[in-house]
């Protein structure tokens, strides 16, 4: 029997995945045993955690995006896949820091005593290209005009209403300096080897948190780790 693909929703793909580690190990878990994940109440620790892993998710295709391109040379607007990859990276880099979908929000305070003033700096530089340049274009680097086209002389005199055309002079540019280019895989590096330290600072803080309500024999609730999202809200915007 054909699989039945809706054609409208083909390419449209999403992952839910269970990572974690176990903190408390030295028995031997015998064959056939289930294990599984286990809802815990919510803590500032447990939110912390949660806003770290998707950071750490939107870090990780950002340095992708940003390696990818370092491929393609020196950017150049002639370039589209140069261009998609920079733009692709600069957009998941900035959604560490603009996500509403967590209530712990990242700031750039939270890597404070990790960034030095060349990081700062391309971190402002990736905002502000994000913010008026590629979500939003506000600047005179991406724009459009319309014009006329007639014949003229060489003292600049109409010489004729026929021919006569509708033209655009259209400015676009690639919005990235080579320089700082490879400068971003460092910065994205530097920050998921920071985040990931984080994380395992958090995952014991958890553990000390619940692991004490713990009593064999009790009746555990399952927490999901399969969560399908509902398309039909695609257009709205996220909530808790």
């Amino acid at each position: 029997m054909e699989p039945n693909y809706n054609p409208q929703t083909m390419g449209e793909e999403f992952m839910s995945k269970l990572e974690f580690q176990w903190l408390e190990v030295g028995k031997e878990i015998p064959a056939g045993t289930l294990f599984g994940p286990i809802k815990i109440p919510t803590t500032e620790q447990t939110t912390e955690i949660s806003a770290l892993y998707s950071a750490k998710e939107d870090l990780t295709f950002a340095l992708f995006c940003f390696k990818e391109a370092i491929k393609h040379d020196i950017p150049k607007v002639s370039n589209p896949i140069s261009k998609a990859l920079i733009n692709a990276g600069t957009l998941s880099y900035a959604r560490v820091f603009s996500r509403g979908v967590h209530k712990f929000k990242i700031t750039e305070e939270y890597f404070s005593n990790l960034w030095d003033i060349e990081d700062s700096d391309l971190h402002k530089y990736l905002s502000s290209l994000r913010d008026k340049h590629i979500a939003h274009s506000v600047n005179d680097f991406e724009r459009a005009e319309a014009l006329g086209v007639v014949t003229i002389s060489n003292d600049l005199r109409l010489l004729s209403t026929n021919p006569c055309g509708v033209g655009v002079v259209l400015t676009v540019s690639i919005g990235l300096p080579f320089v700082w280019l490879k400068q971003c895989p460092m910065l994205m590096e530097k920050m998921i080897t920071f985040i990931d330290g984080k994380i395992n600072a958090l995952r014991i803080e958890i553990y000390k948190q619940f692991h004490p309500t713990l009593k064999v024999g009790d009746k555990v609730e399952i927490h999901p780790f399969i969560q399908i999202a509902n398309r039909d809200k695609i257009e709205k915007r996220r909530n808790d």
